[in-house]
């Protein structure tokens, strides 16, 4: 077992870890407003999938919290200003954040919603001891400005309760919009993070003992254990490793591991096998960001899908570019779930854009010549697909095959050949919805309501499990064999009895019941587009429930319910 010594003794195992990397987390909540210029006396709300994501600080105060719906929300605060998630403005302004700390280390890892983090034992050495480093990138941060309307206002953190924090050598690592966390490994660090402080080497364990258990995420693993009991990390730490392995496999181990601060996983590394890794060349130079990211989207691709093949999802992936001048940019983004190609699509889009964007306070000007390389390198993969990407933190993605298999599609077919069905307005089944450019938010984002258009004649209750279009052609017939009309004043020539729809209801099914007609008149201020119609709501006899029309004195079978 790489990093530690194990011996069996009786019924568990005794570890001596080698010490994790000392690492240094950023953390800022308010990025979100922070990227777009937003102060925290403004009451707005960040909305995600109907639900809050984040609130400002006079949002909060005025009853805001993560999480609730938006109607409950709006009813706390009357002027409360709701907004979407923007990711892209977030990675663009937080380009700078990372260039600002690369001064410190050239290795800085990007984590999605306004974190990053870096080893701290090479730059502690070069500038004089940890505490120096800290602060002097406590000085530097309370000293960036951002361009772009990005403002950072006095976004102090509200440090939640804490537990009881054994090991704290250091308390006060926050600025006006940030928290700093320094631990022995990234988790650990993060947990600092929220707190702004550092904890004293191989005190992890000490520190991370009165955490509640969901620290690991929301998981079937974490309820389980929250349902045994366990409500703490001290807790899970208390346990037999060796019981964790065989009720939990790779989870209970990894848990273990990180409540007793071992956490081997280093920031950024630089070791990388040439299977886990592509190079894309770009012959002629390219210098439009659309250019090179179709370049990358096929090269990454194929890796993406070589390592797939072999059961490997990637967690952290480096990417540089270099210039026909030699210059470059490097940059390191993790996630704790499988990142698909979609996503890492997008973050090389903004990398691009942030190093094509002229930033003084960055410490770099944009490139002077054309892109001839890119470099993606895997540094860290995982042989669990069950959890996807959850770049919006959201519970629920498309899969991952559905993803890549999509952008394989539009990147052969066009951004437009791919096309999912939307809510819209309309009367029937058919104008209630319509198929809409495939795009990835459109799985984060609920489906808008039926406005406040009262529609006459739009059928209500439950959608049917079938609608066709265009409708199939039937026959309605009454008792005596002959088809079923609509007058103009909407009545009937004869109750319906039989139902024939070729290649679909064929033989004919007989009706039990019907409901209706509903008579209709679209359009009529417009001849070429004017229709006269009726509809019906048949009950057959195999159960069924369908819908059928009426137009020009042809049936027509448009819906079906299970």
């Amino acid at each position: 077992m790489s990093g530690r010594r194990r011996r069996a003794t009786g019924e568990g195992e005794l570890f001596a870890p080698a010490p994790s990397p000392r690492t240094l987390v950023l953390f800022s909540p308010a990025w979100p407003f922070i990227s777009r210029g937003i102060p925290p006396e403004a009451q707005v709300a960040v909305v995600s999938r109907g639900r809050v994501a984040a609130a400002t600080v006079a949002a909060a105060k005025a009853g805001v919290a993560t999480g609730e719906r938006v109607p409950a929300a709006l009813q706390k605060s009357s002027g409360l200003a709701l907004i979407d998630e923007d990711p892209e403005a977030e990675g663009r302004a937080f380009e700078k954040v990372a260039a600002l700390l690369e001064t410190f280390c050239p290795e800085v890892e990007v984590f999605p919603g306004g974190s990053c983090a870096f080893e701290v034992r090479g730059p502690a050495a070069y500038f004089g001891g940890e505490e120096s480093l800290l602060a002097k990138v406590l000085a530097a941060l309370d000293s960036l400005e951002l361009e772009g309307g990005a403002h950072l206002h006095d976004w102090r953190p509200a440090f939640p309760a804490r537990p009881k924090l054994a090991g704290v050598c250091a308390e006060g690592l926050s600025g006006r919009w940030y928290s700093l966390g320094v631990a022995d490994g990234s988790f650990a660090a993060k947990a600092a993070a929220r707190y702004g402080v550092s904890v004293s080497p191989g005190a992890a364990k000490e520190f991370l003992a009165g955490f509640p258990i969901g620290v690991f995420g929301p998981s079937e693993e974490v309820a389980t254990l929250a349902d045994a009991g366990i409500k703490r990390v001290g807790d899970l730490a208390a346990l037999p490793r060796r019981l964790l392995a065989e009720r939990f496999g790779t989870f209970g181990m990894s848990a273990f591991d990180l409540a007793i601060g071992v956490d081997p996983r280093r920031v950024a590394a630089r070791e990388a096998h040439e299977e886990a890794s592509t190079a894309i060349e770009l012959d002629p130079p390219a210098y439009l960001a659309e250019s090179i990211v179709f370049a990358v989207r096929a090269g990454a691709g194929d890796l993406f899908a070589s390592l797939e093949h072999k059961g490997e999802y990637p967690l952290s992936v480096r990417i540089s570019f270099e210039t026909e001048n030699a210059e470059s940019i490097s940059r390191v983004w993790s996630s704790n779930t499988p990142i698909s190609l979609s996503f890492l699509v997008a973050w090389a889009r903004w990398q691009l854009e942030a190093w094509t964007t002229h930033s003084p306070g960055a410490g770099r000007e944009p490139p002077s010549a054309g892109v001839i390389r890119c470099d993606v390198v895997v540094l860290q993969s995982t042989t669990s697909p069950s959890e996807q990407l959850d770049f919006y933190s959201l519970p629920s993605r498309p899969a991952e095959r559905v993803m890549r298999s999509v952008e394989r599609v539009r990147a052969r077919l066009g951004p437009d050949s791919v096309r999912v069905p939307r809510s819209a307005e309309g009367r029937s089944p058919r104008d209630q919805f319509r198929l809409v450019p495939w795009r990835m938010d459109l799985f984060s984002s609920t489906p808008p309501r039926l406005g406040e258009a009262p529609w006459p004649g739009r059928l209500r209750g439950s959608a049917p499990a079938q609608v066709f279009d265009p409708a199939l052609p039937a026959s309605l017939l009454g008792k005596d064999g002959q088809q079923v009309s609509v007058s103009s004043s909407g009545g009937l020539s004869a109750d319906p009895a039989l139902l024939l729809v070729p290649g679909f209801f064929d033989p004919a099914r007989k009706v039990d019941s019907f409901a209706g007609p509903w008579p209709m008149s679209e359009r009529w201020w417009d001849p070429a587009r004017n229709r006269r119609l009726a509809r019906l709501r048949l009950r057959l006899g195999g159960g069924e429930m369908v819908l059928v029309l009426v137009e020009g004195s042809e049936w027509h079978l448009e819906a079906v319910w299970d």
